[in-house]
């Protein structure tokens, strides 16, 4: 999930905003872990039909009007083309993030 302000902030957040339950973010549910178990062949079961797949899903802040809406949605979609989306965060013990480049690579960062 990520937060982006008509600055051109982006800021890549986890739990800092709330939504249903501790489990929302499973890590079964990031791309990078079914991209991961469908490349060795593992079964993978059908996302649900309440979680999000292949939609985007976009919630605008109470104060912002629809031109700075324009300009944030603008400085996310550069963001992505210049880091990459995030698709997954560490397994066990790992302090790494994966990004997927706009042509399809997956780049892990480590920090």
């Amino acid at each position: 999930m990520y937060g982006v302000d008509v600055d051109g902030n982006v800021e890549t957040m986890f739990n800092d905003v709330q939504t249903r339950g501790p489990s929302s973010f499973h890590k079964k549910q990031f791309r990078d872990y079914r991209e991961t178990k469908k490349a060795s062949g593992e079964h993978l079961e059908p996302v649900g039909d309440d979680r999000l797949d292949d939609e985007l899903l976009v919630v605008f802040g109470s104060g912002m009007s629809a031109s700075a809406a324009v300009v944030a949605l603008e400085n996310l979609a550069k963001q992505i083309c210049k880091e990459g989306l995030l698709i997954g965060c560490g397994r066990r013990f790992e302090q790494v993030l994966v990004y997927e480049t706009v042509e399809g690579d997956p780049v892990p960062q480590f920090w």
